[in-house]
């Protein structure tokens, strides 16, 4: 199973826990089998939404041999689903503030049109002290996008790696602001680098598919 399959099958989600306090690496960059297609991009403004919109660079007039032009456009972002619990309030406020915190990922895609994707980047949050729940954050950060022109290899990386890293400040905004409300100290997710997450899953797909070696007693 490649990166096709996993473009492909929307209703399975790309889900991983991760540390925000660990040492991660900074925000990912997007590798696809033609890096130059998104990297030497212009942009222009998407109306109405305001949003940039990815096009190509200009290049020679296509022959029946050339790929297609490979186009992308961030047409809304938006939140779908957010929540906040703080079950121990306001007891936990009293004792020594020696908070544990888990992050939950999640990336899912929902096909809305021809060429036309919801990504949908869920960003699930415990913070303990001791053996009480200080606060519990759902933010589910979505955009809607198009992207026509890019083979089944490319859209793996597309989908899964540069939408949420788009997607990713917003929510990473979202839990600070939840956080502050909620009464708590500071909260500031570090950055995630999809691209290892993305191959992560790759890797542990293909373990899965891989033929056993073991003989039959």
């Amino acid at each position: 199973m490649g990166e096709r399959q996993l473009a492909s099958n929307t209703q399975k989600a790309l889900t991983t826990h991760v540390h925000p306090t660990a040492g991660i690496e900074p925000e990912s960059k997007w590798y696809g089998s033609d890096r130059n297609s998104i990297l030497s991009a212009k942009i222009h403004p998407a109306k109405p939404f305001g949003i940039p919109t990815i096009m190509p660079e200009e290049t020679e007039p296509q022959t029946a041999d050339s790929q297609p032009q490979r186009q992308f456009a961030l047409r809304s972002v938006y939140v779908k689903d957010i929540s906040f619990e703080s079950p121990n309030a306001p007891d936990i406020f009293r004792g020594e503030w020696k908070p544990e915190t888990s992050l939950q990922l999640d990336i899912k895609v929902n096909p809305l049109a021809e060429d036309t994707q919801e990504i949908v980047l869920t960003v699930t949050i415990s913070t303990k002290v001791g053996d009480k729940t200080a606060y519990l954050i759902e933010v589910q950060q979505a955009g809607m996008i198009s992207a026509s022109g890019f083979n089944d290899q490319e859209r793996g990386p597309l989908l899964y790696v540069y939408c949420p890293s788009i997607l990713f400040p917003y929510a990473r905004q979202a839990v600070s602001d939840l956080v502050a409300k909620g009464g708590f100290p500071h909260l500031v997710l570090q950055h995630i680098n999809f691209d290892q997450i993305f191959a992560q899953k790759l890797a542990e797909q293909r373990a899965g598919q891989a033929p056993s070696t073991e003989k039959p007693h």
